[in-house]
């Protein structure tokens, strides 16, 4: 896996996808990916903001909805989100007393896990949120090796609605420097196993 294009083969809807990648040089050379972040995300058009498929191995914030809305917070605060390192949300909507209603994801941050967790910044008190689904699905099998697995379960595969979309992988590595890898298509077969 060099920088590149390369068409995943097509996978069936409703079972288990698990595929093993190489991240190697140019010259065919294995590279220790200790440490690195991989992210890959499918998109129905090019334009989408949000992704259909969305595999990283940073455990980053994915679905978050408000636990305690707190007290005296405005539309527009920057709230940080505590339990993992550098996730953000922004106060979309509140309620009485400036109780947050809405939040929505900044930033996605890393090392996080799915539960209650509380929040700092922003101009009120006691707001703590519920991350609901934390991005996953890549697991560095051997590092030292450069070995990667993309998977997702059977139930994961089963939810989406696509015939092909595009998809792009991009590294990042421990000083922040992200590096696009690979683009093209992931065809997806809308047939279920018996």
């Amino acid at each position: 896996m060099s920088a590149g294009t390369y068409n995943f083969p097509t996978h069936k809807r409703g079972t288990t996808f698990s595929y093993p990648m190489t991240r190697k040089t140019s010259a065919g050379v294995a590279i220790d990916i200790t440490g690195r972040i991989y992210r890959l995300k499918v998109k129905r058009d090019i334009n989408d903001t949000i992704p259909v498929i969305y595999l990283s191995n940073n455990a980053a914030l994915f679905a978050v909805i408000v636990s305690a809305g707190g007290l005296s917070y405005v539309v527009g605060d920057i709230l940080t989100v505590a339990g993992g390192t550098d996730g953000t949300v922004s106060v979309a909507s509140v309620g009485l007393l400036g109780a947050v209603t809405g939040i929505t994801i900044v930033t996605e941050g890393k090392n996080y896990t799915t539960g209650v967790k509380a929040t700092t910044g922003g101009t009120g008190t006691g707001c703590t949120i519920n991350v609901t689904a934390i991005v996953h699905g890549i697991t560095l099998t051997t590092p030292l090796s450069g070995i990667l697995t993309l998977a997702m379960t059977a139930a994961e595969t089963a939810a989406l609605d696509f015939d092909v979309a595009g998809y792009d992988m991009e590294e990042e590595l421990a000083d922040g420097t992200v590096t696009p890898l690979l683009e093209g298509t992931f065809p997806l077969s809308r047939e279920f196993t018996d």
